[in-house]
C-alpha cells in the first residue's frame, strides 16, 4: 500500500481471537502496539486505565525487548529467540498474574531459565541483586556439588567475586577457591626472624643498626625494617 505522502508499507489481514478480521500494517505486528481488533477497548479507547503505572511500563518493556528489532536489547531477547506466551500479550492477563505473585514496586520480572520465555511458569518477581545473579553473562562456580554465581560466593565467603573468579578460571579445587585469602600463601618466615631476640636485646642495649647489621651479616635497612614490624621503633 501507498500513504498519502508516498511512502509505501505492507499490511495483512488478521484474524483476532474473538474471530473479527481486521488489516494491520506489518510494522504495527512487529512493534505488538497492534494486539486486537478493537474488542479490548472501552469508551475512552483504554479498558485498565494503567498506562501510567510501573506494572504498565514493566509489561510493555517487556514487550519491546522481545518484539521490537529498533530497542537497544532486543539483541538479547527476541534476537536470541526469548518470546511471550500468547497469554501475555494482552496487559490484563500479565497484571493479574503478576499481582497473585507477589509483585510489588520494588521488585522487577525476572525469568528463572534465562533461555527460557516470559511465561507463568518460567516468571517471578526479584529484587534487583536477586536478577543480578541470575544474568546469563554470570560466572557460575560448584564447588561441592553446590552451584552459584561468583558473586553469591562471594556474600557467603567474604572474598572478592575477582579472586574467586581467578581461582575458578585456574582450576583450584573446591576447598581452595573458598580458602579465606590470607591463608593461600603463608608468609615466608622474613631472614632477620632467627635473630629476632638478639637483634632487639642488642638494639635495647644501645647497639647500633649498622652494627647490628654486621653481627648477623644482614642489611642495616633489613634491621631497621624488622624492628619497625616487631614494634620496637
Amino acid at each position: 500500500m501507498v500513504d498519502s505522502d508516498g511512502h509505501i508499507y505492507r499490511q495483512f489481514l488478521c484474524r483476532c481471537d474473538c474471530g473479527n478480521e481486521k488489516v494491520v500494517r506489518l510494522c504495527y505486528l512487529h512493534r505488538g502496539t497492534t494486539k486486537a481488533c478493537g474488542c479490548l477497548r472501552g469508551k475512552n479507547g483504554i479498558t485498565h486505565h494503567e498506562t501510567n503505572t510501573r506494572l504498565y511500563r514493566c509489561w510493555q518493556s517487556m514487550k519491546r525487548r522481545c518484539l521490537s528489532p529498533n530497542d537497544e536489547r532486543y539483541r538479547f531477547y527476541g534476537g536470541r529467540g526469548v518470546s511471550i506466551c500468547s497469554e501475555w500479550m494482552v496487559y490484563e492477563p500479565f497484571r493479574d498474574w503478576a499481582l497473585a505473585n507477589g509483585y510489588t514496586d520494588e521488585l522487577t520480572l525476572d525469568r528463572m531459565d534465562v533461555n527460557g520465555n516470559y511465561e507463568p511458569s518460567n516468571c517471578r518477581w526479584v529484587d534487583m541483586k536477586t536478577q543480578a545473579n541470575n544474568k546469563r553473562t554470570n560466572h557460575y562456580i560448584t564447588c561441592n556439588g553446590v552451584t552459584k554465581s561468583a558473586q553469591e560466593w562471594s556474600d557467603i565467603s567474604g572474598i572478592p567475586a575477582n579472586t574467586l573468579i581467578f581461582r575458578h578460571t585456574h582450576n583450584w579445587t573446591s576447598d581452595k577457591i573458598l580458602a579465606p585469602v590470607n591463608s593461600q600463601k603463608p608468609r615466608k618466615p622474613h631472614k632477620t626472624d632467627k635473630y629476632k631476640s638478639d637483634i632487639i636485646s642488642w638494639f635495647q642495649q644501645g647497639i647500633t643498626k649498622t652494627e647490628i647489621g654486621k653481627r648477623v651479616n644482614i642489611g642495616r635497612n633489613y634491621i631497621h625494617a624488622s624492628l619497625k614490624r616487631w614494634g620496637i621503633i
